[in-house]
């Protein structure tokens, strides 16, 4: 279906993805983004994308399964949030927190802002904190990017920072997250950004995940706070007397809400986008410093120390303050004689294959990127991994998430 639609000078229309828009007249503006004469607006299926006609305008729509349009109604709240965009393009700047439920419209207004800014010669850096659908970077990171020229949506955006959080809810980790999100807020402002944005994830509809927004925030010290959802504003107004300027919008009714699929399809993708045919490199176990994977974090202990407490064949052996990990094929392990040799409390053994596809973040120290464990060569004492990262690598940090071959996730609850 390929509708010619007619939009005229200062009216809007609300376009449903998927479609294809091609502009046959005129120029409209889509999220502060401006498209002209003969120029093309993909809107992919996940998207909602509001089009406001800065000149009498004709549109070509190429439209797939389940897309569709409607004029925008007068009391839409984007032409609310256009209007607060631009007093915030025009202002000083500074940290702006954008605080809401899930998919309402927090994203595209960090979008929407960002291009808003570039307009005034602004320097824009979105800041995503939502580790589980990260638009910017990958999953497991709080990921953070300066906003070089107009875009539809973060995902364009090249991020320049990453923080490895290591797990895809935020549930166990926030304070990981506020102090990244700060770390990474303060190093941008000392390099000269003025609007710095901070897209957080949508978990703040019960206790702790609201307790979770306000320590954010406390923490971080923004200029603006922008509340997604009229309900929630209330917790959030009292920072006003802090001289914080808290906005509010109600959420749209005809926005496109993903679910638990689309978005378990999203990070796979994403993973995809960061580790599929990444080259293979092999680390020295010597100086390396490994987080995340026990076995690597103690002191290796002499395998004759340990070979007649066990029956089978151990190839490395090391010593937590209170466990002694194991690796090898073992069919018998004497747990109450090794406990005693060594003073331990705990005996942990790694099973052949155990670390395969372990998602993980490599680091120089000062940038963190994704990784993929392949492989522990235990008497070798390399550990081998798939990643892109192309810098001299000293730190491996690894989650308890293992990805399946399609780049879907496998969650591992206690790992040895």
């Amino acid at each position: 279906m390929t509708p010619v639609v007619s939009v005229s000078k200062e009216s809007g229309l609300k376009v449903f993805g998927p479609v294809n828009i091609h502009v046959k007249k005129g120029v409209i503006d889509v999220l502060g983004k401006i498209f002209a004469e003969d120029s093309r607006v993909i809107v992919h299926k996940t998207k909602t994308y509001i089009i406001r006609a800065l000149e009498d305008s004709e549109l070509d729509m190429l439209m797939g399964e389940e897309a569709s349009y409607q004029p925008l109604d007068e009391d839409d709240p984007y032409l609310v949030k256009y209007a607060l965009a631009q007093e915030i393009a025009s202002s000083h700047g500074g940290l702006i927190v954008l605080v809401g439920g899930t998919d309402s419209g927090k994203s595209s207004f960090a979008t929407l802002l960002s291009n808003l800014v570039l307009r005034r010669s602004g320097s824009p850096v979105i800041i995503d904190g939502d580790v589980g659908q990260s638009n910017l970077g990958p999953p497991g990171f709080v990921s953070a990017g300066r906003v070089a020229e107009p875009v539809l949506w973060a995902g364009e955006v090249k991020p320049e920072k990453l923080r490895f959080i290591g797990d895809v809810k935020p549930h166990g980790n926030i304070w990981k997250i506020i102090s990244s999100v700060k770390e990474l807020a303060a190093e941008f402002i000392k390099a000269g950004s003025t609007h710095i944005i901070v897209d957080t994830d949508g978990w703040i509809r019960d206790e702790k995940g609201l307790r979770y927004k306000v320590s954010l925030i406390s923490t971080i010290n923004p200029n603006y706070i922008v509340v997604f959802g009229t309900e929630l504003s209330p917790y959030f107004r009292k920072f006003s007397s802090q001289g914080v300027k808290v906005c509010e919008f109600k959420i749209s009714s005809t926005r496109k809400v993903r679910s638990r699929e689309e978005r378990r399809i999203l990070r796979s993708m994403k993973y995809r986008e960061y580790l599929y045919e990444a080259p293979i490199i092999k680390l020295g176990f010597e100086n390396l410093i490994v987080n995340g994977l026990p076995i690597l974090e103690g002191i290796p202990v002499e395998l004759s120390h340990v070979d007649k407490f066990i029956e089978g064949k151990v190839t490395y052996a090391s010593l937590l303050p209170d466990k002694l990990c194991l690796a090898g094929t073992m069919r018998r392990v004497e747990e109450d004689g090794l406990k005693k040799e060594f003073g331990v409390a705990k005996i942990s053994v790694f099973e052949p294959g155990a670390e395969k596809n372990l998602y993980a973040a490599v680091s120089n120290g000062d940038f963190e990127y994704p990784a993929l464990i392949d492989k522990i060569d235990f008497q070798g004492r390399k550990i081998i991994i798939k990643t892109r990262f192309t810098d001299k690598i000293n730190e491996v940090k690894v989650s308890a998430i293992r990805l399946r071959d399609d780049f879907t996730e496998e969650f591992l609850e206690v790992f040895p």
